[in-house]
């Protein structure tokens, strides 16, 4: 180290707690769509009848400005849960059986073992959904 100085910055807060804001990078579910535009716009173009006829462009100008794939994921306490654990052991994704759902991971174990490993220890997939679809859904 050359040397030490004390410097002045702003840092967000909260705007009612007054709490710092710390931005912290993890790991996030993305439905993954980007792939898709084309065939967003060529279904668009034929297979909608648009009422009103200009609303058409809207469509195309939203779909030729996506840049991203959509997050979907938040890090709540409430919403609806991903029905996912992670094997404690080696990492390997345990996915819930459709015929279990709705599961909440947090507190519902999965049925079985590590496919890969063998064990029967799992850690809880811990963000919720947060998409247009769940967004009026809360967990009881």
């Amino acid at each position: 180290m050359e040397k030490v100085e004390r410097i002045k910055h702003s840092v967000n807060t909260h705007e009612r707690c007054n709490t710092p804001i710390e931005i912290t990078i993890s790991t996030q579910w993305f439905v993954r769509y980007l792939d898709l535009r084309d065939e967003f716009l060529r279904r668009g173009g034929s297979e909608v009848n648009w009422i009103p006829e200009h609303m058409r462009s809207r469509y195309e100008n939203w779909i030729n400005g996506l840049r991203w794939d959509w997050c979907i994921s938040r890090q709540r306490y409430f919403g609806v849960p991903f029905p996912v654990w992670y094997c404690r052991s080696c990492g390997e994704v345990k996915l819930a059986d459709p015929s279990e759902l709705p599961v909440d991971p947090r507190v519902q174990p999965p049925k079985g073992r590590c496919e890969k490993c063998g064990s029967d220890q799992f850690e809880p997939e811990r963000d919720v959904m947060d998409t247009w679809a769940t967004s009026s859904l809360t967990q009881g």
